[in-house]
């Protein structure tokens, strides 16, 4: 899976940070998460601690390896549309006010 390599001060990306915890939510490992899913523990691990952004094609295959509602994995394809420097929290993704902007 293509990605886009960043640095991220102050932790993760938004997307990686919801990624992980819709995954422990799940109670998968990472290597569970990529048995299930056909990607590395590596690339996994990468995205969650945020050193990669994922590609929207990333977020799609984590999301259908994860129990996702469809709500869920449209808010982390909100976080990953926008601008890199704005935080937000994937409750505000949830709540759609990213969707509708």
């Amino acid at each position: 899976m293509e990605g886009m390599r960043i640095e991220i001060p102050g932790g993760r990306s938004p997307e990686g940070e919801a990624i992980r915890n819709f995954r422990v939510q799940a109670g998968l490992t990472q290597k569970q998460l990529g048995e299930i899913s056909g990607m590395s523990t590596g690339a996994l691990g990468m995205i969650e601690s945020g050193h990669y952004r994922p590609s929207v094609r990333a977020i799609r295959v984590i999301s259908a390896a994860l129990p996702l509602l469809l709500s869920e994995e449209q808010a982390v394809l909100a976080l990953r549309a926008q601008p890199w420097n704005r935080r937000i929290s994937i409750t505000e993704a949830r709540e759609g006010s990213l969707l509708n902007a």
